[in-house]
């Protein structure tokens, strides 16, 4: 468990043609939990799980009297952008003999929540929040001395969310037109390891 405090962070975002700024924002505190799980539930099954959560708020506003009405460009109490308020992930592994050989079933849960792009309100609010996303991964391999084969299925669910948002001007210009950067697509492939 933590508590982190910001005095006046950076913060980055799109100026003139499009090209980055950093500046001192606000204030900022973040209070979160990071949590990591490893069970040998038997000689055979591992399993393992993490997960961290969020909690994030300006104390400041954020550049008062910027928007035309007079209005900060995100008030005080506003969650800080790019970081989910929850991620998680569980991971088993079953290794078992195969003949001669050292064997392996795996499975990989991966799950990370919405969040926002840019911590100006109303530039977020044309560009879109990233949604929240999962992934399984899963694999089998066989291992023998210093040689293993191993069968992977990445992304088995083809989940195509975006991991996060990015457009070449500001939203005033560019408008909702973003390009979100996605997880890999469905992957099946076969990976073969000598170690020397």
């Amino acid at each position: 468990m933590f508590l982190e405090q910001w005095d006046a962070f950076q913060v980055a975002f799109q100026g003139a043609n499009g090209i980055t700024q950093v500046a001192n924002g606000p204030s900022a505190e973040v209070r979160g939990t990071e949590v990591q799980l490893l069970w040998s539930a038997t000689p055979n099954l591992r399993l393992s799980a993490a997960a961290a959560y969020y909690d994030t708020e300006l104390k400041d506003d954020y550049c008062p009297g910027c928007n035309d009405d007079g209005s900060p460009w995100a008030p005080a109490g506003t969650k800080l952008p790019l970081t989910p308020e929850f991620k998680g992930n569980a991971v088993a592994r079953y290794s078992f003999g195969l003949g001669s050989f050292d064997a392996h079933l795996q499975g990989a849960l991966v799950y990370q929540g919405g969040r926002s792009v840019y911590l100006n309100v109303a530039d977020n609010a044309v560009q879109g929040d990233v949604s929240a996303n999962t992934t399984v991964d899963l694999s089998a391999g066989i291992e023998k001395e210093s040689y293993s084969v191993e069968l992977f299925i990445k992304n088995a669910t083809d989940e195509d969310a975006p991991l996060y948002q990015v457009s070449e001007c500001t939203p005033q210009v560019c408008g909702g037109q973003s390009y979100g950067v996605r997880n890999q697509p469905r992957t099946i492939g076969i990976k073969f390891t000598q170690e020397f």
